[in-house]
């Protein structure tokens, strides 16, 4: 017989268990993250936004942090960083702490840099490349298509070959690759899924239950490599 651990299932005979190696050292962030310079990208979506805000908030002491952007027409990537970006709600605690001087805290601190997942070496030039080599601590990839339909051939150069490009780029530099997966589970459920308590039933609505006498078609369970569940995109 054999004991049976809570949520666990029943747990290995004693001479089978594995036997875990002392735990190290919590690490300690705040020297982690002390005068290093990181690479973000993904900073004009959502989870972006708020992944700078948790870093500069906790971690004022980090040294600098890179974010790629793609300009706009017309425009920059400082501008659309330092125009748009920096405005958006999710750097509310920021403005709340620093007040008229977060816009000088955040020059302090970002550099954004124009550039683009989906191209080699996340479109940075050989010479942004070599200024970055040895520099660089980390690459956080926050970027990435969140959309339930993209076509194929977008989906696989944002979300494939975009943590390849990123992959190369710490090669090239010697950074540590920090990749945020682009991934949902909806399990066999058809139809729009809500969210609520695990376990309830979804409520049900017209695009979810045809009417009477109107054949049903079967639709397709899967969706395009690197599809989400979240609507919008969090691509840089």
């Amino acid at each position: 017989m054999t004991e049976r651990v809570p949520h666990l299932g029943p747990a290995a005979p004693p001479d089978l268990q594995a036997v875990a190696p002392e735990s190290p050292d919590p690490i300690d962030l705040s020297d982690a993250f002390r005068g290093r310079e990181i690479l973000l990208t993904g900073v004009t979506g959502f989870l972006g936004k708020v992944a700078l805000v948790m870093l500069l908030d906790r971690y004022p002491e980090i040294g600098r942090v890179h974010l790629l952007v793609r300009p706009r027409a017309g425009g920059s990537a400082e501008d659309r960083f330092f125009g748009k970006v920096a405005s958006a709600p999710p750097f509310r605690p920021l403005q709340d702490k620093y007040g008229e001087g977060l816009g000088r805290f955040l020059r302090e601190k970002c550099t954004p840099i124009a550039g683009d997942v989906a191209e080699p070496l996340l479109g940075l030039s050989e010479e942004q490349v070599r200024k970055l080599t040895g520099k660089l601590a980390c690459v956080v990839n926050c970027a990435g298509l969140v959309t339930f339909n993209p076509s194929l051939e977008l989906a696989i150069s944002v979300n494939t070959e975009g943590a390849r490009n990123a992959a190369e780029l710490c090669k090239r530099t010697g950074a540590t690759l920090v990749h945020v997966s682009t991934c949902f589970v909806a399990g066999t459920r058809r139809g729009p899924v809500f969210e609520g308590r695990r376990g309830s039933a979804p409520p049900r609505c017209a695009a979810s239950s045809p009417k009477a006498g109107t054949p049903r078609t079967r639709r397709r369970s899967a969706s395009p490599p690197g599809a989400s569940a979240s609507c919008g995109s969090r691509r840089s």
